[in-house]
């Protein structure tokens, strides 16, 4: 017995199957041609404005391609003013620093677009 909504269905099925597939070979593509200065380009673009200096010296500390998760998990250190004040006659006499450099973990997803950012702890 021919059943021609049963047939247009299994055809948008497919269809839809098919396009998957490709799309799953694009992210997968991308994924694998991704490398240190696109993180780092990537990166910087979308947090250039957590910084207010001109020249805020964006750094890619550190990279782990998860694949499973199909993200990139990085790390991301900028400058920003030091606005840390001495608190004591002691503390005036140690060296004070225009800049402090702030270090982010920045979650990428396989567009290279920035998913999650994060607090990052440099002491351990």
């Amino acid at each position: 017995m021919y059943a021609p909504d049963k047939v247009v269905c299994i055809g948008r099925t497919l269809a839809t199957l098919e396009y998957l597939v490709e799309h799953q070979k694009k992210i997968n593509k991308a994924m694998k041609t991704m490398n240190l200065k696109d993180l780092l380009h990537n990166a910087t673009t979308q947090l250039r404005d957590l910084s207010p200096l001109e020249k805020p010296d964006f750094r890619l500390e550190q990279a782990v391609h998860r694949k499973d998760e199909k993200v990139w998990e990085i790390v991301i250190s900028y400058l920003v003013e030091n606005n840390n004040k001495p608190i004591s006659a002691v503390s005036t006499f140690a060296p004070q620093f225009p800049f402090q450099r702030i270090y982010k973990k920045v979650m990428m997803d396989e567009d290279g677009q920035v998913a999650e950012l994060l607090m990052y702890d440099t002491a351990g």
